[in-house]
């Protein structure tokens, strides 16, 4: 039984606050449950950021002369339909100058098509500049490209 302030009986019974125990066990799921999704969106984020910057190689040559063409995107515009692209030739075997040269051997002209058409020419000794190249996109929404 509690004393009122007037010295009377009360009968209602008296009204604890919750223990801080309770209260320090919520915040702490809380808390947890923050950190955990904003280390999964971070995790997330930096797996499909590393997931479109990966190299891709399309073949392996079976031949032991070739021409790499290392082809890098540069801008994309989603309403003009049209990427642009770097491309620099690296050549490999009896094509290069010296191992593991970017020197052509011999004279080299090599024709990309594009939007106009792109020639790369080197000259024997020489590497060749990167050429940019405009090429089409044809599929997809214009969301789905977005230049950096």
């Amino acid at each position: 039984m509690q004393v009122t302030v007037d010295g009377t009986a009360a009968t209602e019974p008296a009204v604890h606050p919750a223990p801080r125990r309770r209260r320090h066990w919520r915040f702490t799921a809380v808390l947890a449950v923050v950190i955990t999704l904003c280390g999964a969106g971070i995790g997330l984020y930096l797996n499909e950021r590393n997931t479109r910057e990966q190299t891709r190689e399309l073949a392996i040559p079976s031949a032991p002369d070739w021409i790499e063409l290392d082809v890098t995107a540069q801008d994309v515009d989603p309403t003009g339909q049209q990427l642009t692209l770097y491309v620099t030739p690296v050549p490999h075997g009896k094509l290069a100058a010296a191992p593991d040269s970017q020197a052509f051997a011999r004279p080299v002209e090599i024709t990309l098509a594009g939007l106009p058409k792109a020639t790369i020419k080197a000259a024997e000794g020489e590497s060749a500049a990167a050429q940019a190249v405009q090429v089409g996109m044809y599929e997809g929404t214009k969301t789905d490209y977005r230049s950096n």
